[in-house]
């Protein structure tokens, strides 16, 4: 409101400029969906078992049709910890196995195994599913 009085004023322009960009970001902030889930891991051990293992993280899906997930913390002895980038268009198909695991199957980067609390599951599934191919 001040800069009405002092429009040259060249720190009130940048205070102006700053609080404008910030609405922008909050503003678009808002539009992401966000998931804590843990993200399955197969293992093997010295002797040839398969095992599992997890790395917990944030699933988030933009609305222009990309998600990502970002580990935060891992629980797998091998220390992995796992950044997946889903282009828009690259989820085929995402559902709940029997098992009760969230499967994501992407055309060329595989396939990824959620779990999790049951609301933030549904969550992302509603999400994810609805940026899968038809």
């Amino acid at each position: 409101a001040l800069l009405q009085f002092y429009p040259g004023n060249t720190e009130m322009l940048s205070i102006k400029s700053d609080m404008e960009q910030q609405q922008r970001r909050e503003a678009a902030e808002s539009q992401l969906k966000k998931f804590t889930l843990e993200h399955r891991h197969i293992v093997y051990g010295n002797n040839g078992q398969m095992g599992q293992a997890y790395c917990i993280g944030v699933l988030v899906v933009a609305p222009n049709g990309m998600a990502a997930f970002d580990c935060t913390g891992t629980v797998d002895p091998q220390g992995r910890c796992d950044h997946a980038l889903f282009q828009a268009g690259s989820i085929k198909e995402v559902k709940f196995l029997s098992n009760g695991l969230l499967h994501v199957a992407t055309n060329h980067q595989g396939n990824y195994d959620f779990y999790g609390e049951t609301q933030p599951m549904q969550g992302a599934f509603d999400a994810l599913h609805a940026l899968a191919r038809k």
